[in-house]
């Protein structure tokens, strides 16, 4: 899935979490969260997303400041907020039914 395949519509704001991580998830650039297979989960490496996004000093255009925040466990909290939840076995994988 390719962020400029699915671009998000126009009245949705690009400053909002759920928009920040669509472009985040859709970044051929970002290797640390991607759709599964199937398109409905996303799959996180908690790891490499603190290197490549969280950090401080990541080269990403997705800066802490892009979701406020430096911390993995404030980040799941804003995932849980829009209706994520992790589904098993995957310990890396949140869902949210759309």
């Amino acid at each position: 899935m390719d962020a400029g395949e699915n671009p998000l519509p126009d009245s949705i704001n690009p400053e909002t979490f759920p928009a920040k991580l669509w472009r985040l998830v859709n970044s051929p650039a970002i290797k640390a969260i991607r759709w599964d297979s199937l398109g409905g989960v996303i799959v996180i490496d908690q790891q490499r997303f603190e290197r490549q996004v969280l950090s401080p000093g990541s080269m990403s255009p997705h800066s802490p400041n892009a979701f406020k925040t430096t911390n993995f466990s404030s980040f799941v909290r804003q995932l849980n907020l829009y209706g994520f939840r992790k589904v098993e076995p995957d310990p890396g994988c949140a869902y949210c039914p759309f």
